[in-house]
C-alpha cells in the first residue's frame, strides 16, 4: 500500500515535524523506520547520500557504505525537511525514485528499491518556488499527493498548549 505523498506548508516553528511523526505514528508504517533528512544542512553530494546513501570512497573520508534514508526507512516514512534547499541533480534523483522506487547510491552501485512513504516540509511555497523556476515542476506534482497547510502558531492560540505539551513529550 503505497500512500499518496504529503508537503507539509508552514513558517518556522509550527509542528510540521510533528506533524509528520503523528502521520508515521498513525499509520499502517509505524512499525517501520521513521527516517529525517535535512535538506538545508547537506551539500549536494552529502543530500544525496543522505537520502540514497553512498557507494564505498564516494564521500571524502568515508571508506565504507553509507546507507541512505530510503534504504533503513524501507517500509516505512521519510521525511525530508526544507525539500526546497535540495539541489536540482537530487531533485532530479528524487524523482525518479518517486516515480520507479528505484535508486543509485551516490558513487554508483547497482540500483536498488526500497518502499517507503514520504513526507516532505518546507517554509517556502512550494508552488512559488516552481513558478520562479527553482523547484522542479514534476518533481512537485509527485509530492503534492496532499498538502497540508500550517498556519503560524499566533493564529491559533487554542492550540499552543497541546504544541509545548506534544513538544515536551518528544525531548
Amino acid at each position: 500500500r503505497r500512500g499518496l505523498p504529503v508537503v507539509i506548508l508552514g513558517p518556522h516553528g509550527v509542528g510540521k515535524r510533528q506533524l509528520a511523526l503523528c502521520a508515521w505514528s498513525h499509520s499502517h508504517r509505524a512499525w517501520k523506520e521513521f527516517e529525517e533528512v535535512a535538506c538545508a544542512q547537506r551539500s549536494r553530494e552529502a543530500a544525496h547520500a543522505r537520502l540514497f546513501g553512498a557507494a564505498p570512497g564516494a564521500l571524502e573520508g568515508r571508506s565504507e557504505r553509507l546507507q541512505g534514508a530510503v534504504e533503513r526507512a524501507n517500509g516505512g516514512v521519510v521525511f525530508l525537511d526544507e525539500v526546497d534547499a535540495l539541489d536540482p541533480a537530487t531533485q532530479y534523483a528524487l524523482l525518479r525514485f518517486l516515480e520507479t522506487r528505484e535508486y543509485e547510491p551516490l558513487g554508483g552501485g547497482h540500483r536498488r528499491f526500497s518502499d517507503v512513504h514520504m513526507v516532505c516540509a518546507s517554509v517556502r511555497d512550494l508552488r512559488a518556488e516552481v513558478q520562479r523556476g527553482a523547484f522542479r515542476e514534476d518533481l512537485w506534482y509527485r509530492l503534492a499527493g496532499r498538502v497540508v497547510e500550517v498556519p503560524p502558531l499566533r493564529d491559533r492560540p487554542e492550540d499552543v498548549d497541546a504544541f509545548l505539551q506534544a513538544r515536551s513529550l518528544s525531548a
